[in-house]
């Protein structure tokens, strides 16, 4: 069977087709064309990879999270009277009775201020009486706001850190996978997770990589055992194959095995060259490209550490080997510094987080 118009073939050995027609090949080539659309300008809706419509309302990832975010941090105050309410009754040391006297006699007539007394009219203790009716109301309606809280918050979290709900919110998850090249979606579990959430910088979020591998690769190894996904069952092979490797001690070309597997997935999933370059092309030191806020809530937790993971790295102008896991440095730069346990056990995560997304698991 020819390759298709970049060259390849899909992962079972057969034609992708015509990729600019969903009806043309088998459901490999179905399946790539229809998330070869995700990055479609928001005019066009979005296709899921089973072919339904999705609104673009539905994306604008940050956007949901930010929305759970303050929803879950939101407090109804609780009504108390302003202590400054009654004393503006009073002009200075004079009592209103006496002040309204004053004014009506100036204007004519008399009001005796022993007829007014001194006029308390007990505001203050009003308001005070129906804050402490409208308590309970408030208090039911600050209840009901948390677990609408909860429930949105979790919708948005991936669902091995479901969990954690109440401990971490969906705006923690995305502001961290715009930085790491560390995944979160479906490995690791969820104790890893919120230590790596919680870590205070790189060199901390390295070492539990290091301290939590043997779990690490034993959630990547379930999530991959349990793939169904035709379009990935080569690449999901090696990649078990790889881990087998590693559980031998071979971390070294384990994680070579998986940076090329890393490659394949990409162009599986994104066939079109052109959409590829999104999570291909991470100019240094560059923010996440504004096509991550047009993708549906599950799409930027998968493909923003990958984007990371691709940080441009150009040796020939002398530019270091980075200490964390980078696919251009595990190609170009085949050192210590880069070839070690930690980037092995992330490039691990990167591709299993791919195999279940191809998985449609949420």
């Amino acid at each position: 069977m020819p390759p298709n118009e970049f060259g390849e073939l899909s992962a079972n050995g057969r034609d992708h087709g015509d990729p600019s027609n969903p009806a043309d090949g088998d459901r490999a080539s179905l399946e790539s064309y229809q998330r070869s659309n995700v990055f479609e300008t928001p005019e066009k809706p979005f296709l899921d990879t089973r072919g339904e419509s999705i609104e673009v309302s539905l994306g604008m990832p940050s956007l949901a999270a930010g929305l759970a975010d303050s929803l879950y941090r939101t407090t109804i105050p609780e009504l108390t009277p302003n202590p400054h309410l009654v004393p503006t009754l009073f002009l200075p040391n004079l009592p209103v009775g006496e002040a309204i006297a004053d004014i009506t006699s100036s204007l004519g007539f008399e009001l005796r201020a022993n007829f007014i007394g001194s006029f308390d009219l007990g505001l203050k203790e009003a308001v005070r009486e129906a804050s402490k009716a409208q308590l309970p109301l408030i208090s039911h309606f600050q209840e009901q706001l948390e677990l609408m809280a909860r429930g949105i918050n979790r919708a948005t979290l991936p669902p091995n850190l479901r969990d954690l709900v109440g401990e971490v919110t969906a705006g923690e998850v995305d502001e961290f996978v715009r930085k790491e090249a560390i995944p979160l979606y479906l490995v690791p579990r969820s104790n890893t997770a919120l230590r790596l959430l919680r870590a205070p910088g790189r060199p901390a979020r390295r070492k539990i990589l290091n301290d939590c591998f043997d779990s690490i690769i034993a959630d990547c190894e379930s999530v991959l055992e349990e793939s169904q996904s035709e379009i990935v069952e080569e690449q999901t092979f090696f990649v078990l194959k790889g881990i087998e490797a590693m559980r031998a001690g071979y971390v070294f070309p384990a994680q070579a095995m998986f940076t090329v597997i890393l490659d394949s997935l990409t162009t599986i999933l994104f066939p079109s060259q052109h959409d590829a370059k999104l999570v291909k092309n991470h100019p240094k030191d560059a923010k996440a490209p504004r096509q991550f806020d047009q993708m549906t809530i599950i799409e930027p937790l998968v493909w923003l550490p990958v984007w990371n993971a691709h940080e441009e790295f150009w040796p020939i102008k002398g530019d270091p080997v980075p200490h964390q896991y980078s696919r251009h440095a595990s190609v170009h730069a085949v050192t210590h510094r880069q070839f070690n346990k930690r980037n092995c056990v992330q490039s691990l995560m990167l591709v299993t987080s791919l195999v279940g997304y191809a998985d449609n698991r949420w």
